[in-house]
């Protein structure tokens, strides 16, 4: 059983306040350097510039936390390295907005550090995890589409995490870091929930997709049926992503083309208030991460495993359903 000391607790614990301070200072950033994100015509209630950049402060705190670590876990500060590219990348794209192919391009190259220094694998298994990797930073990119969404799924979701990985020592350091990270999250959606004082930006998504998929690949490495709980954590997120991949396909549109076809975006265009939805959303996740948590902690097999499969996949199916139904916004 995993046993963390009362300074690392109080370490993750200030992750929050932390986080909420860097995220008003890069509010102030902003706005002196006109860093903005502009109205955007397919997000109803986007109708003034909102400070852009608040990864940034998701990311130096989480920097800021594996810092402090690294005194009782050595290998944290190696982990500081493996993170910075995909930070820089997705900051120059929240700069510059890179063309899509680039931008997965640029993805692709910031992970490959990890790739080479924190997987043990045969060469078909690291083009396996590489594209895990740009799944689940494109499926955290998706669903950045409204105030306070994703930062308060990456909560629960991160959050579940460290409760899995908590008893299980040889993986108390990833559990340590999905508490930062959820609490970091939670810290942020303070200032992002609607009406959003500052938007996450491809700095924020890309990164916290990015943490997800590199906590779960190296769960897999040490236990792969934990591994597979995990996965299903994340299931909203790849759900919006395979969503929009279906559905835009059957309009003809590239995959990467913007348009008001997210699912939180059909529900805006047909009543539901950013509230609402929000509240419906997590709600949703809260309940698949709790079930994921209990089957996972109490007795971890593949028949609980395959259970959760199955409620996820009935789910999904019934929500396609309703999402594909809804009619969008005109773009």
């Amino acid at each position: 059983m995993s046993k963390i000391d009362h300074i690392t607790i109080i370490q993750i614990i200030l992750t929050l306040p932390v986080c909420t301070l860097l995220t008003k200072l890069a509010i102030i950033v902003a706005k002196k350097y006109g860093f903005f994100s502009h109205p955007n015509p397919i997000v109803e209630n986007h109708k003034v510039p909102v400070a852009f950049g608040g990864g940034i402060a998701i990311g130096i705190t989480i920097i800021i936390f594996l810092i402090f670590l690294s005194f009782n876990y050595q290998h944290a500060f190696k982990f500081i390295l493996i993170i910075l590219p995909v930070i820089i990348i997705g900051l120059m794209d929240d700069i510059f907005e890179f063309y899509p192919f680039v931008k997965l391009g640029l993805e692709a190259i910031s992970v490959l550090p990890f790739i080479f220094f924190y997987i043990d694998a045969p060469g078909a298994y690291l083009a396996i995890f590489l594209l895990f990797i740009l799944i689940s930073q494109n499926s955290w990119n998706m669903v950045d589409i409204m105030d306070g969404l994703v930062s308060g799924i990456s909560f629960i979701i991160f959050l579940s995490v460290g409760i899995i990985l908590l008893p299980i020592t040889e993986l108390e350091f990833y559990s340590i870091l999905s508490f930062a990270i959820a609490l970091s999250s939670l810290g942020f959606r303070f200032l992002n929930k609607t009406p959003a004082k500052i938007f996450l930006g491809e700095t924020g998504s890309l990164l916290l997709g990015t943490l997800f998929s590199f906590i779960l690949i190296n769960v897999y490495q040490v236990d792969k049926i934990t591994a597979y709980f995990l996965v299903l954590l994340g299931s909203i997120p790849f759900f919006e992503l395979f969503f929009l991949v279906i559905i835009r396909s059957r309009k003809g549109i590239s995959i990467y083309k913007k348009s008001p076809d997210h699912f939180a975006l059909r529900m805006l265009h047909n009543g539901y208030s950013v509230h609402t939805i929000n509240r419906k959303v997590i709600l949703a996740c809260a309940i698949n991460s709790l079930i994921i948590t209990v089957s996972s902690i109490s007795s971890p097999s593949f028949f609980l495993l395959l259970i959760c499969l199955s409620l996820i996949l009935l789910s999904a199916s019934f929500a396609y359903v309703y999402f594909q139904s809804l009619p969008v916004k005109e773009s």
